[in-house]
């Protein structure tokens, strides 16, 4: 009786991952250090920062994206920054993305999951090694 009661959790927890739909992920999140906004432009999907708790270096000055590789774009504030771009939406995930570090100037492999609790999953790939970040939905900050 227990073994079949766990079946059936399972079942409807896989079950209710996979009834999310693509458009899920669209709205503002909440980070460790910032506010991201989730968007969409055809059927790709980006996220750029749009507050950050700390904008200003220690001179006062906006902070920029110092670490990029490309000189060009060292000036560009974070604040506005686009840091994931190309996810698509396939089996109720959104993958194939790809993710900015400003802390680095690196890029990373991508894929973006919605947890148990509706929070955001965020998981980084470089060669083995992976990193996967949690953000909450804004309007689970207001509660």
């Amino acid at each position: 009786m227990k073994l079949n009661l766990l079946f059936i959790f399972i079942f409807l927890s896989v079950l209710q991952l996979k009834a999310q739909k693509a458009d899920d992920i669209i709205g503002v999140w909440i980070t460790e250090e910032s506010k991201v906004e989730v968007y969409k432009q055809g059927q790709v999907y980006y996220a750029k920062t749009i507050e950050m708790d700390a904008p200003f270096d220690k001179e006062g000055k906006m902070k920029t994206d110092i670490h990029n590789r490309d000189e060009k774009l060292q000036k560009r504030p974070l604040v506005g920054l686009t840091f994931l771009s190309g996810f698509l939406f396939k089996n109720g995930e959104w993958v194939n993305g790809i993710i900015y570090n400003p802390r680095d100037g690196r890029k990373y492999r991508g894929k973006i999951e919605l947890n148990e609790k509706g929070n955001f999953e965020l998981t980084g790939y470089w060669g083995l090694f992976s990193k996967t970040v949690e953000w909450m939905p804004q309007q689970a900050e207001n509660k």
